[in-house]
């Protein structure tokens, strides 16, 4: 037989100890999933489940039973943790005049010169005439290169 909140919660302002029992066992997962939203997968969860029952007992004479238990209990839980919360030292203020490294990470530099030894290693098959830059690149002399001459063929005679 289920026995309702009103009534668990009645027996509990009444002093009895076991009728907290069947309300911790309803209300587990979503009294947990609570806790474990508003401190994460911190050690503190177990004592914060604890220090909500505690809490739910301490005023069980104030519950009103034309409310919904699990509102009640849930507000209970939020205040616990904002008071926990209001404890924890702020931060200190991010000095804004210095700026973060330039320099890469560890493991960027490592990408960066896995990279670079496999573009060298690519150049190093290319035939001997394509390697040169100012093939590859254009230059002043050769009359440039564009994205248009790179498309298609060259049909200027080389009669001069």
């Amino acid at each position: 037989m289920i026995v309702n909140d009103a009534f668990l919660m009645g027996l509990i302002a009444n002093g009895d100890p076991d009728a907290v029992r069947p309300l911790i066992e309803r209300y587990r997962q979503p009294l947990a999933a609570l806790l474990v939203r508003a401190l994460g997968r911190s050690p503190d969860i177990d004592d914060a489940f604890q220090e909500t029952w505690i809490r739910v007992v301490r005023s069980a004479g104030r519950y009103d039973p034309t409310q919904r238990f699990s509102a009640w209990l849930f507000a209970i839980a939020w205040n616990l943790m904002k008071d926990r919360w209001s404890r924890i030292p702020p931060h200190e203020a991010a000095d804004l005049t210095t700026f973060p490294s330039a320099q890469q990470n560890p493991e960027e530099a490592a990408v960066a010169r896995n990279h670079a030894a496999k573009v060298r290693a690519m150049v190093a098959q290319l035939p001997e005439r394509s390697s040169s830059p100012s093939l590859c690149c254009g230059s002043a002399s050769s009359g440039g290169w564009n994205d248009a001459t790179l498309r298609k063929p060259d049909t200027r005679s080389n009669a001069g």
